[in-house]
C-alpha cells in the first residue's frame, strides 16, 4: 500500500510540472532559511551548557544608582574574599584579574625560544576557578597545588601544543614562559580545552597570588588599590557556585549587607547593590564579557529571528495549501473514480499525504545544498565556530522534526478537502469554479493576507534596521575620528620611549599630530572612580568614567573645550577636565561655574581647569555618561594615536606616511611587530551585531517575498485557466489588454492592501522593542510603511502583471476553444 502510495505521488509529482516545481522550490527555499537560521540561534544558546552545575553558577557585577547610574562588569578587589569569609550557601567562589594585549615568550630572554604577540586568552585566577568550572580535565598536575603559589601558571591542553609543540602533557611541567619580557612563570598544570561554545575561553592561568609580587598590580591601583572597597575594574571578576540547597536570593540578601558593611562613601543618596548574573545570561550579556570572546548575542534578536524561521517555514507550507486547494477541481474526477471503484476517504488521505511527503523530501534534499551555499554567502556575518553537520543528532532531529511538521501541516488539510467529494457530483465536474466551496476560498484569501502581512513586516523591518545603522554610522560622535590610527607600544619596555617614538613620528612628513594617551574617545574598555565634590550642602559621591589624556588629545580628536583651558604639558601636576554630563551632575548650569571648583580622589583635591562639550564614549546603545579627562602618568598612558594628513586610507601617500612611522617604530622597538588600526573602525565594530541582524532580516525578507510571489504565481496561472471562457468572451465583448489586467488584479491587489493595514503595526510595535536597546536612535516614520507598503503592492503587480497580460493577448477564439 505504502509503495503504490509513493509511485502514484511520483506520477502526480510529473504530471503537474508547475505546481510540483513551484511547491518544492517554495518549501526548499523555507526549509533551507529554517535550517540556517535554526543553527544560527542553537549555536549562540548552546554556549557554556556544558557546565556541570550551570545552572548553580552566577557571576556578580557591581552596579551604582542615585547620584549617578552605572554599571560595570567587575568588582572591588576585596569583594570576592569577603563572599567566602562571611556569605553561606556558596561553594565555591574564583576570582580572577582579565590581562589583554600580553606579549609572550618562552624562556627569560626572548632570544630562548618564539614570541607570541597581542596575546588576551590570559587571566590571573585562583585556585577555586577551577573549583565553580569544574568541567576542565586535568592532564599534568592538580587542582589543589597547580596555582597554589605565585609565579605558576596552567595551560589548556591546545596552549601547550601552541607554545611548545606536539609534546606530552606531563613533559610540558616546569616550562618557563615569560608574559611581557618581565614575569617569568613556570607551568605547573595541564588541563583540557573546553568545547568551542564557551565564553570562557582562557588558555593560561596564572596564579592570583603573582598579582601582588609583580607588575600585574599595577592594573588595579597597585597594592592599596587591591585593598579598595571603593574601587571598581571590569578586570577584576568573580563568578561563585552556589551550594545545592542554596538560594540565588538569599545571597543577592547577604551582599547586600557587605555593602552596607564594607562601602567607604556612606553617601545616602549613592547606592551599590552587587546583583547575580546566571552563567546561563553571560552569552546575552550587555555589560561585557571578556577579551577575545565571541561578541556577546541579542536575546531580543534570537528570539526574532527563531519566530522568522517559523514564519518563513509557515508561508511556504500556505503556498503548498493554496495550490493544492486550488487544483481540487482538476482532480475531482480521479477522486470520484478512485471513491467508485472502492477506495476509502482514509486511503485517499493517506495517498494525498504520501504525495506532500514525498515533495517534502524532494524540497529537503535542495534545501540541504542551499542552506550550505547560505552559510558560505554569509560567512563574514556569522559568528565564529557556526558549522553545519548534517548528520549531528541536533541537525537529524531537527531535519526529521520539519518534515514531519510540514508534512502534515501542508498535507493535512488540503488531503482531507480532496478526500471528501462525493463521486457523484465529482464525476460530472460540478465543483465551483472557484475552488471546493466559499469556506475553501475564504480560507485561500486569508492565507495569502497572511502571507503578505508577513512579509509586509519584514520589508518595514528591514528598512527601520537599516536606517539606524546609517544612523549610528553618521552619527555625530562629539569628536572626530577621520584618518586617525591608533597602536600600543610593547608594555615592557621604559615610558620614556613611547615619547621618544611620539616625537619621531611628530617630525614625519604625512602626519599632522601625535597624542600618547590610555585609550580613545570611545572604546570597549571601562575605567571608572569615585570622586568626592563638596556640593552646596554636603559632600557628594560621584562615580566617572576617567580617560588618561595629554595636551594633544583635544586637538587630535577635535574635542570642543566649552570653557577654561587645556590640561597642562606635565603629568606632576594632577587636574581635571569634565564633560557637560558631569556639570550637570555636579548641579552646575554653565560650564564656567565649575572652574576652580575640586573634585577629590583619595581625600586629596584635585582642580577641575576646563568642560569639554560631550561626547559618545561607548556606543549609541548607552547614554552619554559622566566623565573625567586627566593627564596620567605616562606609565598608564599606553596608547599612541596619530592624525595623518591625508584623508584616503588607500592612497600611496598614506602607505608612505605608514612606511616612515613604521621605520619609526623599529629604530625605537627592535624586532617588535607594528599593528594599527583606524579608530573610525574600532567605532564600526560597536555594531557588529547590528549589521549581521540586517544582513539576515534582508535575506529572510527576500525569502519571504520570493515565496509568497511564486505562490502567488502559481495561484494566478490556476484562476486564469478556470477563466479562459470568460475572458474570451470579455474581449469579443470589447475588453481591452487593462480592463483584463484589472479584472484579474483586482482581487488580488486588495488582499495585498489589507496585508498592508495588518503587517505595518505589527512591524511598528516589533521595530519599537529593537530600539529600545538603544539610548539614540531614530524615529518610526509613517514614510517606512508606505514605502514597504509601495513595495509589496509593486512585486505583487509584477507577479500578477505577467500572467495577465499573457492571458489578456490570447486570441479569444482559442480561449473559446479551450472549454
Amino acid at each position: 500500500m505504502l509503495k503504490n502510495h509513493f509511485k502514484i505521488a511520483f506520477r502526480n509529482l510529473l504530471r503537474y510540472k508547475l505546481h510540483s516545481t513551484i511547491n518544492v522550490m517554495g518549501l526548499a527555499i523555507g526549509i533551507s532559511a529554517c535550517l540556517v537560521i535554526f543553527l544560527l540561534v542553537h549555536h549562540q544558546r548552546s554556549f557554556d551548557t556544558f557546565h556541570p552545575d550551570k545552572e548553580r553558577i552566577y557571576r556578580v557585577y557591581s552596579v551604582y544608582s542615585g547620584l549617578f547610574d552605572a554599571t560595570n562588569s567587575g568588582i572591588a578587589f576585596p569583594v570576592p574574599n569577603a563572599i567566602r569569609k562571611e556569605c553561606t550557601g556558596v561553594d565555591a567562589v574564583g576570582h580572577f584579574m582579565t590581562l589583554s594585549n600580553l606579549k609572550i615568550s618562552l624562556g627569560a630572554q626572548k632570544e630562548q625560544g618564539k614570541i607570541f604577540e597581542e596575546q588576551n586568552r590570559v587571566i590571573a585566577a585562583e585556585p577555586d576557578y577551577f573549583r565553580v568550572f569544574d568541567s576542565y580535565h586535568w592532564l599534568a598536575g592538580t587542582p589543589q597545588t597547580a596555582l597554589s603559589e605565585p609565579f605558576k601558571v596552567v595551560l589548556t591542553e591546545s596552549r601547550a601544543r601552541f607554545y611548545f609543540g606536539n609534546i606530552e602533557p606531563r613533559a610540558a611541567l616546569g616550562q618557563e614562559i615569560s608574559y611581557n619580557d618581565s614575569l617569568l612563570v613556570t607551568v605547573s598544570g595541564i588541563v583540557s580545552d573546553l568545547p568551542k561554545q564557551t565564553d570562557l575561553n582562557f588558555t593560561d592561568f596564572i596564579s592570583f597570588s603573582t598579582i601582588p609580587q609583580s607588575w600585574l598590580k599595577n592594573d588595579v591601583g597597585g597594592l592599596e588599590g587591591m585593598k579598595e572597597w571603593g574601587s571598581t575594574t571590569s578586570s577584576s571578576q568573580v563568578f561563585i557556585k552556589l551550594s545545592k540547597d542554596a538560594e540565588a536570593e538569599r545571597l543577592s540578601k547577604q551582599l547586600a549587607q557587605l555593602v552596607k558593611k564594607y562601602q567607604v562613601d556612606k553617601d545616602p543618596k549613592l547606592k551599590l547593590v552587587y546583583p547575580l548574573q546566571a552563567l546561563a545570561d553571560l552569552r546575552y550579556s550587555t555589560i561585557g564579557i571578556f577579551n577575545d570572546s565571541a561578541a556577546p548575542a541579542n536575546r531580543k534578536t534570537l528570539n526574532a529571528l527563531a519566530l522568522v524561521a517559523g514564519l518563513l517555514l509557515l508561508i511556504a507550507c500556505i503556498n503548498f495549501i493554496n495550490l493544492a486547494t486550488a487544483q481540487s477541481i482538476q482532480r475531482s474526477k480521479e477522486v470520484g473514480v478512485r471513491k467508485v471503484l472502492g477506495g476509502t476517504r482514509g486511503v485517499l488521505i493517506g495517498q494525498f499525504l504520501g504525495e506532500t511527503l514525498l515533495i517534502t523530501l524532494v524540497a529537503m534534499l535542495f534545501s540541504i545544498a542551499l542552506a550550505k551555499g547560505a552559510l558560505l554567502f554569509f560567512t563574514e556575518f556569522l559568528p565564529e565556530g557556526l558549522t553545519f553537520n548534517l548528520f549531528s543528532p541536533t541537525v537529524l532531529a531537527f531535519m526529521g522534526a520539519v518534515l514531519l511538521l510540514v508534512s502534515v501541516l501542508a498535507g493535512l488539510y488540503p488531503a482531507f478537502v480532496l478526500s471528501g467529494f462525493r463521486p457523484a457530483v465529482a464525476l460530472k465536474a460540478k465543483l465551483s469554479s472557484k475552488g471546493t466551496g466559499s469556506g475553501v476560498e475564504w480560507l485561500r484569501k486569508g492565507l495569502i493576507v497572511f502571507q503578505f502581512t508577513f512579509s509586509l513586516a519584514l520589508i518595514a523591518g528591514t528598512l527601520i534596521i537599516g536606517r539606524q545603522i546609517k544612523f549610528m554610522q553618521n552619527a555625530e560622535m562629539g569628536f572626530n575620528a577621520d584618518a586617525v590610527v591608533h597602536f600600543r607600544p610593547p608594555f615592557q619596555y621604559e615610558p620614556e620611549k613611547r615619547t621618544l617614538l611620539g616625537d619621531q613620528v611628530r617630525q614625519l612628513i604625512g602626519v599632522k599630530g601625535v597624542s600618547i594617551h590610555a585609550d580613545a574617545p570611545a572604546s570597549q574598555g571601562i575605567n571608572t572612580r569615585i570622586f568626592n565634590f563638596k556640593g552646596k550642602k554636603e559632600t557628594e559621591d560621584h562615580e566617572f568614567l576617567v580617560k588618561g589624556a595629554d595636551t594633544a588629545y583635544l586637538r587630535m580628536y577635535d574635542i570642543t573645550l566649552l570653557a577654561g583651558r587645556n590640561l597642562l604639558p606635565t603629568d606632576s601636576t594632577r587636574e581635571y577636565l569634565i564633560n557637560e554630563t558631569a556639570l550637570k551632575q555636579l548641579g552646575f548650569k554653565h560650564p564656567q561655574e565649575a572652574l576652580g571648583k575640586s573634585l577629590i580622589e583619595d581625600k586629596t583635591a584635585y582642580p577641575i581647569v576646563g568642560v569639554v562639550k560631550d561626547f559618545h564614549s561607548r556606543s549609541l546603545h548607552e547614554p552619554i555618561r559622566p566623565l573625567v579627562l586627566a593627564m596620567s602618568p605616562l606609565g598608564q598612558r599606553r596608547e599612541l594615536s596619530l592624525k595623518l594628513a591625508t584623508q584616503g586610507k588607500g592612497t600611496d601617500s598614506f602607505k608612505e606616511t605608514m612606511e616612515r612611522v613604521e621605520q619609526s617604530w623599529e629604530s625605537v622597538y627592535p624586532g617588535e611587530k607594528f599593528e594599527y588600526t583606524f579608530v573610525d573602525e574600532d567605532i564600526a565594530k560597536f555594531y557588529e551585531n547590528e549589521q549581521r541582524t540586517s544582513k539576515i532580516m534582508g535575506a529572510a525578507t527576500g525569502i519571504a517575498i520570493f515565496i509568497s510571489c511564486i505562490g502567488l504565481f502559481g495561484l494566478v496561472s490556476f484562476m486564469i485557466g478556470r477563466r479562459t471562457k470568460e475572458i474570451g468572451v470579455r474581449k469579443i465583448l470589447g475588453a481591452s489588454i487593462s480592463n483584463i489586467v484589472a479584472l484579474l488584479s483586482k482581487d488580488l491587489l486588495v488582499l495585498v492592501g489589507i496585508s498592508i493595514l495588518l503587517g505595518s503595526p505589527i512591524a511598528w510595535y516589533f521595530a519599537q522593542q529593537w530600539l529600545k536597546d538603544f539610548a539614540f536612535h531614530i524615529a518610526i516614520e509613517w514614510w517606512m510603511f508606505a514605502l514597504a507598503g509601495g513595495m509589496a503592492i509593486a512585486f505583487a503587480l509584477l507577479t500578477l502583471s505577467y500572467q495577465a497580460i499573457r492571458a489578456a493577448v490570447v486570441n479569444p477564439v482559442d480561449s473559446l476553444r479551450s472549454e
